[in-house]
C-alpha cells in the first residue's frame, strides 16, 4: 500500500509543469540532540537520532502540499536506519510515509492521504535513528547527503528546493589504553612485596614450632 501510494505520488509529482516562484525551501540533516553542531563524534554500538530539517519557508514561499526526500549516508558506518517517523511540521503522522534501507532514510508527506493541512511552517520535517557500526578501520567519518528533493504546492506545481548543510559524522572505536611504564613497575612491586611477605611469614612459622 505505502509502495503504491509512493509510485503514484512521485508520478504525479514529476509529471507536474513547473511553476515559477520567488522562494524555495531548504533541507538539511542535525543531530536532534545538539542542532546547531557541524560534526558528531559516535562510537560502535551508539545509537543516535537526526532530524531532517525544512527551512527557507517565508510568506513568498507556497503552501506545500508535498515534499519527498532522500537521504544517504555511509552504511558501513552507520548502517540502516529506523524509527523513521513524521516530524513536528506535519499535522497528522498518517500523511507521512517512510522507507529504510542500509545507508539510506526516505520520507514523503502528501495532503492526498490522511488529513493533515499543507505545510506553511519551518521545522523538523522526519527523524530518523541509527547505531554506529564498527568502522572498516580504527575510525571513519562522512556526511549525511540529500540527492533527491521534490516539493509542490497542493495543486502539484513545484516549489524550488535545494540541499542545505548537513552535519557530518565519525565513527571511532575505543582503543584500549596500553599500561603506563608506572603502572607496571607498580604491579611488579605489588608481586614483590606479596612474595617477601610470604617468605617471612613462613619463616615464622618455621620459628614458632
Amino acid at each position: 500500500m505505502k509502495s503504491g501510494f509512493r509510485v503514484i505520488l512521485s508520478c504525479s509529482l514529476f509529471a507536474s509543469i513547473p511553476s515559477a516562484c520567488s522562494a524555495g525551501v531548504i533541507l538539511s540533516v542535525v543531530s536532534a540532540s545538539a542542532p546547531s553542531a557541524s560534526q558528531v563524534m559516535l562510537q560502535p554500538g551508539q545509537t543516535t537520532t537526526f532530524d531532517v530539517m525544512l527551512s527557507g519557508i517565508d510568506p513568498m514561499t507556497p503552501a506545500i502540499g508535498n515534499l519527498s526526500a532522500e537521504i544517504d549516508f555511509d552504511a558501513s558506518l552507520l548502517g540502516t536506519p529506523f524509527n523513521v517517523t513524521a516530524g513536528g511540521v506535519v499535522s497528522d503522522p498518517s500523511s507521512f510515509v517512510s522507507a529504510a534501507g542500509p545507508g539510506q532514510a526516505n520520507g514523503t508527506f502528501s495532503i492526498l492521504v490522511g488529513s493533515s493541512s499543507p505545510i506553511t511552517t519551518n521545522g523538523t520535517l522526519f527523524s530518523f535513528q541509527v547505531t554506529a557500526q564498527m568502522p572498516p578501520g580504527s575510525s571513519g567519518a562522512g556526511i549525511f547527503t540529500i540527492p533527491s528533493i521534490v516539493a509542490t504546492d497542493p495543486d502539484f506545481n513545484l516549489i524550488d528546493s535545494a540541499e542545505g548543510t548537513s552535519v557530518s559524522y565519525t565513527v571511532t572505536a575505543t582503543a584500549v589504553p596500553e599500561p603506563s611504564s608506572l603502572l607496571m613497575l607498580l604491579t611488579a612491586c605489588g608481586f614483590g612485596l606479596r612474595r617477601v611477605h610470604r617468605a617471612r611469614s613462613h619463616r615464622l612459622a618455621g620459628t614458632s614450632a
